[in-house]
């Protein structure tokens, strides 16, 4: 090919590929216009400081009041004002409570006016130590203080609490005005004493002793286990003298003594908690085991039937030929580990594992089991005592009370030999088969 034809060819491609990078370039200012305009029409969340402390005033996480911080000036300098939050709960958990550290607490602090409810979570124990407890002007923040939670903050002293509550003098307030609640779990309680506990219960709006007798038309004592576990403060002065929160100690549901759980000794029910001490126990007391895990199980537990089932039989078990019960008592988990079933005679109340309930020697425990059925159960003797015969059809082999009985019949005409009990629906079956 000539010299002359390829200079042209080369010639004609720069200018295509000229004429392409100007197109490329038109294409990225026009885009860049559009963004410009857009950027210029955008709504944006920056507002003046009064509107700014008015939307602050209906946001209530701390979560959230610090993301607002981070927006713009306008909201940074609403944000962290001395008392923009106002009368606040102050509730540090997750995140806000791994990264808290005593200064960062202190300029918190600073942002709220009245601290109502102040709730810190899994503090890092080298951070937060609780100084903050001792600064000057403390009581200002904690006028209206209900309630205050420390929960695994590792690094605070719970004496520093203790102080707390004398520099805010919550003990002078009227009864109504102290704190409902003061939980100090996985605080450190190596310094805490007696008047300390004292002190702190004579910090809350109901006493914590008064929370084991309740008022309830007359006077009744409710399970030890279940107040324990809702006490608005949750540390205790043991028999042991010394101070251990609720998760470690054992009441005695007689004598309200308090142990932990080193030192309890006595009976406890694996079922609801309860603990009886050594003194208060008593050799007659009623209790059961389990005859699969060896759990032991207070009488409220076995009367309730929901936690162990015991074959003891019923007011019937001594009649002849049915003193069939073997005392053996399962556990929920362990029934069901065992494949054991019980059932319970609506009559007199007895209970029987199945393999007694239908011995020979057995009370023949009926079940209202078929379609339609009510699944009441009762034993032979009390059917026989009330007349309530149960009904069986030996097709389906269902069973159904007197109350609910479709209507099985005796069909002695299928065939020369004695004939069955039929439900109508299996007779009806029986009739088309033969037909």
């Amino acid at each position: 090919m000539p010299p002359r034809t390829n200079a042209k060819k080369a010639k004609k491609a720069k200018k295509a590929k000229k004429a392409k990078k100007a197109e490329a370039n038109a294409e990225d200012k026009a885009n860049a216009k559009i963004q410009a305009e857009a950027d210029d029409t955008m709504p944006s969340f920056d507002v003046d400081e009064s509107v700014a402390a008015a939307v602050l005033a209906h946001v209530s996480s701390p979560r959230d009041r610090l993301a607002l911080a981070c927006v713009s000036p306008v909201w940074k300098n609403a944000v962290t004002s001395e008392g923009a939050w106002g009368t606040c709960d102050l509730v540090l958990d997750g995140e806000l409570g791994k990264r808290l550290t005593d200064e960062r607490f202190g300029r918190l602090l600073c942002y709220c006016g009245d601290v109502k409810h102040l709730e810190v979570c899994d503090a890092p124990a080298a951070e937060f130590e609780g100084n903050f407890l001792s600064d000057e002007g403390i009581a200002a923040k904690f006028a209206s203080l209900e309630s205050l939670k420390l929960t695994n903050c590792s690094g605070v002293d719970c004496t520093c609490v203790v102080d707390l509550m004398e520099a805010i003098d919550m003990a002078a307030r009227p009864k109504d005005k102290r704190l409902r609640c003061l939980h100090l779990a996985g605080c450190v309680l190596a310094e805490m004493e007696f008047t300390d506990i004292e002190t702190l219960n004579e910090c809350l709006t109901a006493d914590r002793d008064d929370m084991f007798y309740l008022e309830q038309g007359e006077k009744s004592v409710p399970s030890v286990i279940r107040v324990q576990n809702k006490a608005n403060l949750d540390l205790w002065w043991s028999e042991c003298e010394r101070v251990v929160p609720t998760s470690e100690v054992k009441i005695c549901n007689i004598c309200k003594s308090v142990f932990c759980d080193s030192c309890a000794e006595g009976s406890f029910c694996d079922g609801c908690g309860e603990f009886i001490c050594s003194e208060c126990d008593f050799d007659d007391r009623f209790e059961v085991s389990c005859h699969g895990c060896g759990d032991t199980f207070c009488e409220e537990c076995i009367i309730s039937e929901e936690k162990i089932n015991i074959c003891r039989g019923g007011t019937c078990s001594d009649k002849e030929g049915t003193d069939k019960r073997c005392f053996k008592a399962y556990c929920e988990p362990c029934r069901k580990k065992e494949k054991v079933f019980y059932g319970m005679c609506a009559e007199c109340f007895g209970v029987w594992c199945s393999d007694c309930a239908y011995d020979k020697d057995g009370p023949n425990l009926n079940v209202c089991f078929g379609q339609g059925g009510c699944y009441k159960p009762m034993c032979g003797p009390c059917a026989e005592k009330t007349n309530q015969f149960y009904t069986f059809c030996f097709d389906c082999n269902e069973a159904w009370c007197p109350d609910c009985d479709p209507g099985v019949e005796f069909y002695p005409h299928f065939s020369d030999l004695d004939g069955p009990f039929l439900c109508p629906t299996c007779a009806e079956t029986q009739f088309s088969a033969r037909d």
